[in-house]
């Protein structure tokens, strides 16, 4: 899961916002703290809608064309489960108990999984996707460049 963040200068400084995340957004000095300091923003942003019990707002943005003055931003796996879990019960209108109870695991499970800081098994994982007609797919490839960012003119 993947979000895309603006990023311009504003007084020597690196403004990193996340247009698909409203009110998230964070400052650096140097160009190679943007990428960290945009990752951790939006980590602790999605992480406290979790911790909350909200649903973060879906992510629409796409960045197929020019790139100039954007940055994308890599999820780690875990949060992107987590949310994706979150957003997939929600859009079908399930209780975590109902899930739960789908999945074959305890509320307090499902109430885990969709927290920051619980571990999910594969296989629970897998009936979970089940359940929410969701396909788990996992991809390990060479790591590439990430956070890269072509400033914006001017």
């Amino acid at each position: 899961m993947e979000y895309w963040a603006r990023v311009t200068t504003e007084n020597r400084r690196y403004l990193v916002e996340f247009p698909d995340a409203p009110g998230c957004h964070t400052f650096a000095t140097r160009k190679s703290e943007v990428h960290p300091r945009a990752l951790e923003a939006l980590a602790s942003w999605l992480e406290a809608h979790l911790a909350i019990g909200t649903v973060p707002p879906e992510r629409v943005l796409n960045r197929r064309h020019s790139t100039e003055g954007w940055m994308r931003v890599v999820l780690p796996p875990m949060l992107a489960v987590r949310v994706a879990v979150r957003r997939a019960r929600q859009d079908l209108g399930l209780t975590q108990s109902e899930l739960a109870r789908r999945v074959g695991v305890t509320k307090q499970h499902i109430s885990q999984i969709e927290s920051p800081n619980a571990n999910i098994r594969m296989d629970t994982l897998d009936r979970i996707a089940e359940a929410l007609a969701l396909d788990v797919e996992i991809t390990l490839r060479p790591r590439r460049e990430s956070g890269e960012f072509v400033a914006a003119a001017g």
